[in-house]
């Protein structure tokens, strides 16, 4: 289980030798301001841009003209999954000898090209921590045939022998690139029933608070991106996208710190990329999936993969009803009463509805170069909810002035389509291709509440008030992205690209009183954010030295009207985002990498929106159009430390931020109000560990902690702030495996008490765990669970101001129990590594130029 690995090679004796990473970059900044923004230097940026991407396809073009040249060439896939295998060692032998002539790591798509064979016979061994090692006898290199194609390579998780059972060792559920960590997810039972948020709260680093927002390593301010790409369904409302896509969709969870320039800058934490499942195995497999549980959840998937010829078919399809219940709690204590001087505030939130996700398209190999991927996604669900706060005022004295009674009761729709449209065309050299990519996506949600307020104590003739509120966003985004990829030599590659996403979101927020009509409040938001890129990286070695350069530059134009206030805000800026990532080959079991970028946090529209929530009418949060972007410098530098039974990480991280986004609570009368503004700066600093491997034959581990200080300052109304913040989060995950079929995993995580400007969140835990049994030779899986056994994950805080004081508790859902059961057909890999081991064990004895070669 749960092995970080790199490699570059193995040495004789069969240890793997690992990068060790130094360097030092200072980051170039270019802000252009609206008003400041001449003609001239936009045209300078986008030639400048241009000419650097048009030089490097030029120059990696003309180099791929000299053709593959001698060698042999492959890619690695993991046998059950296809997902791609880096950092794997690919070593070359005089064919029936011990005599090593070449060698190298498979790159981050999982291919390798060992060139500068001389003809004659040669032996190919591939290894990967965690796979069975496969062996190619008898291939022969000559004048006529000087370059071996292996194709596309299936390696099979290792077996480890118990006594009396046979346990598959899931070492591959963790995986180290060079700029991202990568956690395979679709091979844990336990997170089957789950959501994309529950999935989240797996992965060491990653955090995700009760009212759902993620963040990394403590910030909030991260990227998620759906298969690469940024998603609206994601970005119009994180925290709810998350809890309402299936976890059984997710293949892999990929976490970027220190994201390289080929990706979007956005996200000064970083980046995560869930990536969906596409099945390539040929014929037809799948699976089904039901599941129950309480409080109330109930609902079912299925997938299935169609392959043949040169088409690839796939469906995803899932429905899931949920429900559970939230409980809220605040005392307040104002300095100025006028005429209150405590508010108490008690309130729960039933919620409940169903979501259904469907996904189908398909790929095309026009030719052995060529191929074309189309699918299409559609989201459809409905939510119910039933509020109810209840209000009590006291007096400086203790007495009793007003009890207020809120109900809430909200009707919820939302509706998403996506569509995709990939090309790619791959030249003779293994690696070097050109791909195209279009997404468009649309989508609706709206929320619908009608609001009764009755003074049950306190009023002056307890008639209730009522109110209708209508929430509603509109969406629309295109995307278009081209990338080249040239791998010019061994250790040498370049890669350029053109990006341009383009989004407009329609937000319409009305409040109808029954006795005033449409309130002050109501307006209508038009947002427009076309963000165009360009990017280019240069890979190269020097001696053991491996560098990674990138540049990227990026033209925001956004655009902001109020239309029912006529209030109009346009802001167009370019900047440059530079990226470092350096490794180098130190000792047969240690890895150092260093790595460098800058980063930006643009403001979201729901951080410009006047007003976001209306149910509690005495807190309410609004967002602040006149917000400016957040940008960060990043620094990291990483140790892996590995052996036979299991690795250690550590990062070391700096990070730099100016124009921080900070929210701030201000009290008006009784109503506090919280927005957010753009206050000054903060550094923060830490270590990050991670510790996976097996301890013993049937015990397995990860263990993960992250310990940070962070050191803000700014001024806001008139006032200079600063706050200085110790912070530590850790979590571990126990997998016990009693027998071939029989498994308990035990997952436990703590995240500490941190401040803020204003206050302090307090720490909680969190525990669950899960048992899983096989059924059906393997085809089928019992899961039993249960998430927040102690009922533990609650949100505590404190804010303290001139005006008031407040101390709030609030718990989204309590402990879940769950069940499910699911189904695979065709998916049995066991004769797969049975003829794998044939071959090693017949001395190799294929016949390549007849075996199907699949190079995608």
């Amino acid at each position: 289980m749960n092995l970080l690995y790199s490699t570059s090679r193995l040495s004789n004796a069969g240890n793997p030798e690992i990068r060790l990473s130094v360097s030092e970059i200072r980051a170039s900044k270019i802000h252009i301001e609206h008003k400041q923004t001449t003609e001239v230097e936009m045209r300078w940026i986008a030639r400048s841009s241009l000419i650097v991407l048009l030089l490097g396809v030029v120059t990696s073009l003309s180099l791929a003209q000299r053709g593959p040249g001698s060698g042999i060439m492959g890619r690695l896939v993991d046998a059950e999954s296809g997902m791609a295998l880096p950092n794997a060692n690919v070593l070359v032998f005089e064919d029936g000898t011990t005599n090593e002539v070449g060698g190298t790591a498979s790159d981050e798509d999982g291919r390798f090209r060992i060139p500068s064979l001389g003809y004659g016979a040669y032996a190919v061994q591939i290894r990967v921590l965690g796979y069975e090692t496969l062996t190619f006898n008898n291939i022969v290199l000559s004048a006529d045939k000087p370059a071996y194609r292996l194709g596309q390579v299936e390696m099979s998780p290792s077996t480890m022998e118990l006594p009396e059972v046979a346990v598959t060792a899931k070492y591959n559920d963790v995986l180290l690139q060079a700029d991202r960590k990568v956690y395979r997810v679709d091979q844990n039972d336990f997170n089957t029933g789950g959501t994309a948020s529950d999935v989240l709260e797996t992965i060491p680093s990653v955090d995700v608070d009760l009212e759902g927002t993620v963040s990394l390593r403590g910030n909030e301010n991260v990227r998620i991106m759906i298969d690469g790409k940024p998603s609206s369904r994601i970005g119009l409302n994180p925290a709810e996208a998350l809890q309402q896509l299936p976890a059984h969709m997710i293949e892999r969870v990929e976490v970027m710190t220190n994201p390289s320039a080929r990706f979007d800058a956005e996200g000064n934490a970083g980046i995560i990329n869930i990536v969906m499942k596409k099945e390539k195995s040929k014929g037809v497999n799948g699976g089904v999936t039901v599941q129950g549980g309480f409080p109330e959840t109930y609902g079912g998937s299925f997938n299935l993969n169609y392959r043949i010829g040169k088409f690839n078919l796939f469906v995803n399809e899932g429905a899931d009803y949920r429900s559970h219940q939230g409980e809220r709690e605040l005392y307040r204590e104002y300095y100025n009463p006028n005429p209150y001087a405590i508010l108490e505030e008690n309130g729960d939130r039933d919620r409940s509805g169903w979501s259904n996700n469907f996904r189908l398209g398909f790929e095309y190999f026009m030719t052995d170069k060529q191929s074309l991927t189309v699918s299409g996604f559609n989201k459809y669900g409905e939510n119910d909810s039933e509020g109810e706060l209840e209000y009590k005022y006291y007096d400086a004295n203790g007495d009793l002035l007003t009890h207020i009674k809120r109900t809430d009761p909200e009707d919820g729709t939302r509706r998403w389509y996506e569509g995709n449209v990939g090309y790619r065309y791959q030249f003779n050299t293994n690696g070097h291709e050109l791909t195209a990519d279009y997404q468009y996506e649309t989508g609706t949600d709206e929320e619908i509440s009608n609001v009764t307020e009755l003074y049950l104590f306190g009023g002056a003739d307890n008639i209730p008030a009522y109110q209708y509120v209508d929430n509603l966003e509109q969406e629309d985004r295109h995307m278009v992205q081209v990338d080249y990829v040239n791998p010019f030599s061994q250790d040498g590659k370049f890669e350029a690209g053109l990006k341009s996403n383009m989004r407009e979101l329609d937000h319409e927020y009305t409040v109808t009183d029954e006795a005033n009509g449409i309130l002050d409040v109501s307006n209508q938001l038009i947002y427009d954010e076309n963000i165009h890129a360009a990017y280019a990286t240069y890979t190269n070695k020097i001696y053991d030295l491996s560098y990674q350069l990138g540049l990227r530059g990026e033209l925001s134009q956004i655009k902001t009207d109020f239309t029912k206030t006529n209030e109009v805000n346009k802001r167009d800026y370019a900047d440059v985002f530079p990226s470092i990532h350096l490794s180098y080959d130190f000792t047969p079991v240690n890895a150092l990498q260093l790595s460098y970028t800058r980063r930006l946090r643009r403001p979201r529209s729901w951080d410009l929106v006047p007003f976001r929530n209306f149910s509690d009418s005495r807190n309410v949060r609004q967002g602040n159009p006149n917000l400016d972007p957040e940008y960060s410098d990043s620094y990291e530098i990483g140790h892996l430390y590995h052996n036979d039974r299991g690795s250690m990480s550590t990062a070391l991280f700096y990070r730099h931020a100016d124009g921080v986004i900070q929210w701030f609570e201000t009290a008006v009368d009784s109503v506090v109000y919280s927005k957010p503004y753009n206050i000054g700066t903060r550094d923060e600093y830490g270590v990050e560990w991670i510790l996976a491997g097996s301890i013993t034959r049937w015990l397995n581990l990860q263990l993960s902690a992250n310990v940070f200080q962070m050191y803000s300052e700014g001024h806001f109304l008139g006032q200079d702030y600063e706050a200085e913040d110790f912070m530590w989060m850790g979590r571990g995950v126990a997998r016990v495996m009693f027998t071939k079929k029989d498994q308990v995993q035990l997952r436990g995580g703590y995240r500490g008490a941190h401040e803020t400007f204003q206050g302090r969140f307090e720490g909680h835990i969190m525990m669950d765990a899960g048992y899983s049994h096989t059924l059906w030779d393997g085809d089928g899986t019992l899961t039993l669970g249960v998430r927040d056994i102690f009922a533990t994950r609650k949100h505590e805080m404190e804010v303290w101001t001139d005006t008031f004081y407040t101390h709030s508790t609030f718990q989204r859902r309590g402990r879940v129990w769950q069940a499910s059961l699911t189904y695979r057909f065709n998916q049995d890999k066991s004769n797969n590594r049975k003829r794998q081991r044939m071959q090693q064990d017949n001395g190799g004895g294929m016949d390549m130029d007849n075996m199907d070669v699949d190079m995608d």
